[in-house]
């Protein structure tokens, strides 16, 4: 998962902060417009 965020961050996102919790990892990214997503 790793990787495809920093993909994607390669692509012109922002990787903003990632998580951990209940066995669930996600990462939260930037799109170049400013808009927040999670990547799971």
């Amino acid at each position: 998962m790793d990787a495809e965020a920093e993909r994607l961050v390669g692509a012109g996102t922002i990787r903003l902060r990632a998580f951990e919790q209940h066995g669930e990892y996600w990462v939260v990214l930037q799109n170049p417009e400013g808009h927040e997503f999670c990547f799971q």
